[in-house]
């Protein structure tokens, strides 16, 4: 039993944890998505809430609404027909979905929620199955470093909760790739300090798992990641530096092979987009870095519900990415400050540890940040986490450390608070006519994504009592501060083992608190509602939901949209708009002569609105339309119908006649092919961004078919990852045996 007494301490802080962040989420009875935005932001669904007030609970998440919610929905529906969405006919004029890595469509956890559990069941375990391997890794890793229980499950469920997971919500492969880097962390280690090939087999699944969850962004983060660690362990001796090379390189290599069936689609449409890397004209960018430290109180810069002066730098909430809670960063710069005396066992670890945090600091300060963005803040907050737990078992141990850092913690504690309550209660009051000012602008510049004026209103309105202690986070936050100072000047209570749980329990909370505000969390209801659509989304579905025609849509934002941005999915009409990080030309990227010049094959239907605020607009036909999608051009006129198999297939039949060509305006992408009556015809590209067809004499049927062109190559790389994956198991046994002999 006292074996097991650490995991049973771990799994019931857990319980708790969880049902803070998620609550009646874990069974069903609300999702966890912003779905309150879409009455509180966009005109043509305020019939959701009626009493919306334009204030949504955090309209940071959005992204989650309009992109990843519709999205897994319609993987769901697919995965349980019994048919892989590699393509998305709805938005954008149809573009390759999976291969959109932003999709985390292959996310271990999210595939197998998807085929277990209900799609809203689905939808909320997965994320859930995120957060607690963030927290058991974390716990294992700690543990690894043999710091006592209480730290290692308080400071672990920190990083679970904290803001470099729960503040990329919408992002949901950030939080399912760094659920895998803790166990990265201890097979790498162990493959390099144990010399055992099981554990690079192992490596290399983790490795595998880390790009089956991710992004192209996130899969740089794992050279980031190793670098990091190779300067813990490696650190000035070239000759260990080549032996972590040579295991990360490998393990690399093997995972990414096995992870080849997503890589490569991912990077084919990475190659074949426009996107390229902007370059930011802020010229204050380069304090991202020295912002970030006010993770030790990060309302110093405002919070979600607030303005955030983060926003002055380009960035947003960047105190809030490293808030693992406020005792815990300065327990952090403790630990990072004495390191001299620690065993050999924790040196590398706590190396790394610091080396992560100081790439990520790096990052914010240099141009970099427009590559790697502050979305990789999790690396530095697994440093932080670490160097903390080491902080905190330092001033145990060390009487010296305590009394010179507590009176400086009180210090900081004293000048934040004064410092805050000053500049909310008397300087800003003062401000608030050029504030209202400077922000009136802002959102007529179009740096904002739409007009929402309600809401930024109440940003302004709040900002006192959300960086001061009328918000109880903040007011935890700074106690938590303050009982660490109490700690590190009184010997006698780092002595007794229930004041250290205490101090990391307050430290604790405000972190819970802050993840589950941000968390998005409504009642199943107002999805089900969302599902059906309002008057203006069924007055759609009635003319376009099931059949071939397209849908263009003309407003002054996509918050005045009948379905904005990746929305049609859950409609199922096709739409010349959607939402994509990257994606292949097609008619949204056509400039506004093209669009004229090719306006009878943009689309068969209009929806117009005018004016902003209206929950009404116009529908009505293009005129210059005749079947948009697919037109005939040939010496004479074939009649056809479309008729949609699957999301990735579509049949057409024709009537007899002579041969021609089909123009078939969809977006153009590498994968399709075309039978017709089961032989093969070519599929050629045509400007700007269309396809055309060569339809023989007199052939009755054509099927377009999607398939990912280099899907056969990659399951090659698989299967080659796989075989190398058996060889380095069988070696690995063959040594075991070698060594039980000897």
């Amino acid at each position: 039993m006292k074996r097991h007494r650490p995991w049973l301490w771990f799994l019931a802080v857990e319980v708790i944890v969880l049902s803070v962040l998620y609550r009646d989420a874990l069974w069903g009875a609300s999702l966890l998505a912003p779905l309150d935005i879409a009455p509180n932001l966009f005109a043509k669904f305020q019939y959701l809430d009626p009493q919306a007030n334009g204030v949504p609970a955090n309209h940071h998440s959005i992204d989650a609404l309009t992109f990843d919610l519709p999205v897994q929905y319609t993987i769901h529906q697919a995965l349980r027909r019994g048919e892989i969405p590699w393509w998305d006919p709805y938005t954008l004029g149809g573009w390759p979905l999976l291969a959109e890595s932003h999709s985390n469509a292959f996310d271990p956890a999210r595939l197998l929620a998807h085929f277990l559990l209900p799609f809203e069941l689905a939808y909320n375990w997965a994320r859930a199955i995120h957060s607690f391997l963030c927290g058991l890794g974390m716990f294992l890793l700690l543990r690894r470093l043999d710091y006592s229980l209480a730290p290692c499950i308080l400071l672990a469920t920190a990083f679970q909760a904290a803001g470099c997971i729960t503040f990329f919500f919408q992002q949901p492969w950030i939080e399912a790739v760094f659920a895998w880097y803790p166990f990265l962390w201890l097979t790498w280690e162990a493959a390099y300090r144990q010399r055992r090939w099981r554990y690079t087999v192992l490596a290399s699944i983790l490795v595998a798992a880390c790009l089956y969850s991710g992004s192209l962004q996130s899969h740089s983060y794992l050279v980031l990641f190793a670098i990091g660690l190779g300067c813990g362990y490696a650190g000035r001796s070239w000759t260990r530096w080549r032996q972590w090379l040579l295991l990360v390189v490998m393990t690399g290599f093997i995972g990414a092979c096995l992870a080849a069936p997503v890589l490569v689609s991912q990077v084919e449409l990475f190659l074949l987009s426009d996107r390229t890397v902007a370059l930011s004209r802020n010229p204050l960018s380069w304090l991202s870095g020295a912002a970030s430290l006010t993770a030790v109180f990060p309302w110093c810069l405002g919070s979600f519900r607030t303005l955030d002066l983060s926003r002055l730098l380009g960035q947003t909430t960047l105190g809030f990415c490293l808030f693992i809670g406020s005792a815990a960063v300065v327990l952090a710069v403790l630990g990072a400050l004495n390191r001299a005396n620690t065993t050999p066992e924790r040196s590398p670890l706590l190396r790394a540890a610091l080396a992560l945090v100081v790439i990520y600091l790096i990052i914010l300060s240099t141009p970099l940040i427009h590559i790697f963005y502050y979305r990789s803040s999790a690396l530095a907050a697994m440093g932080l986490t670490i160097l903390a737990a080491h902080g905190f078992e330092t001033v145990r141990s060390h009487a010296a450390v305590g009394r010179a850092a507590g009176w400086a913690t009180l210090a900081l504690a004293v000048v934040l608070a004064l410092a805050l309550h000053t500049a909310a209660w008397v300087v800003y009051p003062r401000m608030l006519p050029r504030v209202r000012q400077i922000m009136t602008k802002y959102d007529a510049s179009g740096r904002s994504l739409d007009s929402a004026p309600k809401l930024r209103a109440h940003q302004i309105e709040v900002l006192p009592r959300e960086v001061t202690f009328a918000n109880p986070s903040a007011l935890l936050a700074w106690l938590s501060l303050a009982g660490l100072a109490g700690w590190l000047l009184q010997p006698g209570l780092r002595e007794r083992w229930f004041a250290g749980t205490a101090l990391l329990t307050l430290n604790l909370v405000p972190v819970l608190i802050v993840g589950q505000q941000f968390v998005p969390r409504h009642p199943i209801q107002l999805w089900d509602r969302l599902r059906e659509g309002g008057p203006e989304q069924r007055k759609i579905m009635a003319r376009l939901q099931g059949s071939s025609l397209r849908l263009r849509e003309i407003a002054p934002g996509p918050h005045e949209m009948a379905m904005p941005l990746a929305l049609p999915l859950l409609y199922q009409v096709r739409c010349v708009h959607g939402y994509a990080s990257v994606r292949p030309r097609g008619l949204t990227d056509l400039s506004a002569h093209e669009q004229e010049t090719w306006s009878g094959e943009m689309s068969d239907w209009i929806y117009q609105t005018d004016e902003r605020g209206k929950p009404e607009g116009t529908l009505r036909p293009n005129l210059t339309a005749d079947n948009s999608r697919f037109q005939w051009r040939g010496p004479l006129q074939r009649r056809f119908t479309v008729e949609d198999l699957t999301l990735c297939q579509m049949r057409l039949k024709f009537e007899p006649g002579p041969s021609g060509t089909l123009l078939w305006t969809d977006t153009f992408y590498p994968g399709w092919t075309a039978r017709a009556d089961g032989a093969p015809v070519a599929i050629k590209k045509h400007p700007p961004c269309f396809s055309t067809v060569a339809v023989p004499e007199n052939a009755t049927e054509l099927v377009l078919r999607f398939r990912p062109r280099l899907l056969g190559l990659s399951m090659a790389l698989a299967g080659a990852g796989w075989a190398a994956l058996a060889f380095v198991a069988i070696l690995a046994r063959f040594r075991h045996n070698e060594e039980s002999t000897s």
